[in-house]
């Protein structure tokens, strides 16, 4: 469940921030690494788990990247795929484990200024409203880093309370942190690919 969430980071808590505006510059491309090589190694205790870029291919005026999950620590499934679509549109995940996505699920809509918001609806009824706040200073074990929360709520008909997460997004990096409320994911180590 939890690398779902890591997967659909669109869930997040709609809440004000009090931060500073996101300059021009830390917009400026590459947002979203696409070098095949980058490593992210996430945890969300005890679970421990890497992402690789392990293909790019540029479509249409985008790079489409091939990300495998690597659990390292604490169960789960073993290895996992999913693409991702990095463009001057966004961050959108397009594909799981070979599954097309029935919808385009942009983890980050560009260009990425506080206040810009955008809804999705899933097949299965469930509605996400994602909204983005302003740039904040955010330490993981990581380092620390200037990163663009995405809050996001998913609500699906059938449920009276709706999931909340925030995901924070450092520019050239990625994901940074991810806080669900009852689980929170922390980068902790980053290598650039080439």
């Amino acid at each position: 469940m939890r690398y779902l969430l890591l997967i659909f980071p669109a869930f997040a808590a709609l809440t004000p921030a009090a931060a500073t505006p996101i300059p021009a510059d830390a917009l400026a491309p590459p947002l979203f690494p696409t070098a095949v090589g980058t490593r992210w190694v996430y945890r969300d205790a005890p679970q421990e788990w890497s992402e690789t870029i392990t293909a790019a291919e540029k479509r249409s005026g985008a790079t489409v990247i091939t990300i495998e999950k690597k659990i390292l620590k604490a169960g789960g499934p073993g290895v996992s795929t999913l693409k991702v679509e990095v463009s001057n549109r966004g961050v959108i995940r397009v594909e799981v484990n070979g599954q097309k996505d029935d919808i385009r699920h942009y983890w980050l809509k560009l260009p990425a200024e506080p206040g810009t918001e955008w809804r999705e609806t899933w097949p299965q009824g469930s509605t996400v409203r994602t909204r983005v706040s302003n740039l904040e200073r955010i330490t993981v074990p990581a380092g620390t880093y200037q990163a663009i929360p995405v809050e996001a709520e998913s609500k699906h008909p059938a449920e009276v309370v709706a999931i909340r997460t925030t995901s924070w997004y450092a520019p050239g990096v990625g994901l940074v942190k991810q806080d669900g409320g009852s689980y929170e994911i922390l980068l902790t180590s980053f290598t650039p690919g080439r």
